[in-house]
Order: C-alpha cells, then structure tokens, then sequence
C-alpha cells in the first residue's frame, strides 16, 4: 500500500465516508459524524478528480466544518435540547417546590413556594388547596406565577382525617 499514490487515498477517502456515515447511525440525531462523512465525500470526490493530498485534506477540513456548523444545530432542534432553559423562570417546569404559604382552594387562589433558595406566588392546576409545608410539582409558569400540583397525596388511615396521628384525636370526627 503505497500512501503517495492517488489509487490508495480514493480507496481510503471511501472508507472513511462509509465509517463515518456507520458511526451516524449509531450515534444520536446530532448530525454530528455526518458532518464527517460529507468533508471525506469531497475529499473522495477531490481524489478521483485527480487532486493532490492538499487539496483533499482542505477540502475535507473545510467541508466538515461547514457541515458541523450547518448540521448539528438542526441536530439539537430536532433532539429537543432547546427546551431546556438555563435562565429565567421556565427552568423551574418540572422541578419540585415546597409550599411555604398555603396555596389557599379557588381558580387562580396564590400562596408562596420555596424552590431552591427562591420564594414564588404558585396557584394550583385545578384549584384545589394545597397545604403550608407539602411538595408540590410545577408543572408550567405563567407571567409570573409557577402553576403546581401536589408532588404526592397523603392517604390518612380509615377512621383519621389526614394530618392526624391518632384515630380518637379531639377534633377527628368518626
């Protein structure tokens, strides 16, 4: 295998084209290795138009990295990874937050919830009240309010009313 014959890069700029190409399929929709591929296709392309090494290992730099630059942003919005957002207020979507001043039953009702080191208005998502001290899931933001639901739903024993302790407390009624 001589490296200085134009035989040989043609036969290793199709192989490269073809491991690259392999390597996409396996690898997420970043477009990524298919950037690669497309700079060693204009390389081949170079090699069997009778192009020196120069001016295939330019070509292939070149066009690979127009072709990162062109693809793997469209990658990205086709993943999804846009829609996490570092900043402002929708990076809370999702995140758990506990209620710090009950959330008080009613469309549009506020109290306050601590999420980190951070206190917010919340309403809940269908109205219905939430306690001072229970963890909440926030499902969206709106203006400047996170809208919550009940993280999860304390089921009081039979013959209790929920937040008591013992079935024949003073104001349980049976």
């Amino acid at each position: 295998m001589d490296v200085n014959s134009p035989e040989t890069w043609r036969w290793i700029w199709l192989i490269v084209v073809v491991a690259f190409a392999l390597a996409e399929v396996f690898t997420p929709v970043l477009f990524f290795m298919l950037s690669f591929a497309i700079g060693a296709a204009a390389a081949a392309v170079a090699a069997f138009a009778g192009g020196g090494a120069i001016v295939q290992w330019v070509l292939f730099v070149g066009v690979t990295a127009i072709s990162l630059a062109a693809l793997v942003p469209l990658g990205r919005r086709l993943e999804g990874r846009d829609e996490i957002h570092p900043v402002g207020a929708n990076r809370w979507e999702g995140r758990t937050a506990t209620v710090v001043d009950e959330i008080p039953a009613g469309k549009h009702a506020t109290g306050l919830v601590r999420i980190d080191r951070e206190t917010w208005k919340a309403e809940s998502t269908n109205g219905v009240g939430v306690a001072a001290g229970a963890t909440v899931l926030v499902t969206h933001v709106t203006g400047t309010r996170l809208v919550v639901s009940p993280w999860r739903i304390d089921v009081a024993p039979r013959g209790t009313m929920p937040g008591r302790t013992e079935p024949g407390s003073p104001s349980a009624r049976g």
